[in-house]
């Protein structure tokens, strides 16, 4: 499974809230992925996730039903966004393109103690 976000922010947030060391990440990159639009994006029905169990028996359901390659997810730490889940398995797997890996950059400011 590929997780991934809609956006290079929410990206860096969910990044930020997996870490959860309130330092700056090193070593970490960003790949951007190319998803054609005649491709389906199934999105997930709920506007916020559901608890753990209900919310992976969906996404296990998904998987195992293989109804498309991407399935779209709301975001917990951002509400107004998405990630995405991609199937590396499902048969249009090989019709999305990755971009070469590209390093982040941190704000330092967003690692600061005082405001």
């Amino acid at each position: 499974m590929i997780y991934a976000s809609e956006s290079h922010a929410c990206a860096l947030l969910e990044r930020l809230a997996q870490t959860g060391t309130g330092r700056i990440p090193r070593n970490q990159v960003a790949v951007v992925i190319d998803i054609p639009d005649d491709l389906v994006i199934e999105r997930a029905p709920f506007q916020r996730p559901p608890p753990l169990p209900e919310s992976r028996a969906f996404g296990d359901r998904w998987l195992t039903g293989r109804r498309s390659v991407v399935l779209s997810v709301p975001s917990i730490v951002s509400r107004h966004d998405r990630n995405l889940l991609i199937d590396p398995m499902h048969p249009e797997f090989p019709r999305i393109r990755f971009g070469g890996p590209e390093p982040v950059v941190w704000d330092a400011r967003l690692f600061r103690d005082t405001p």
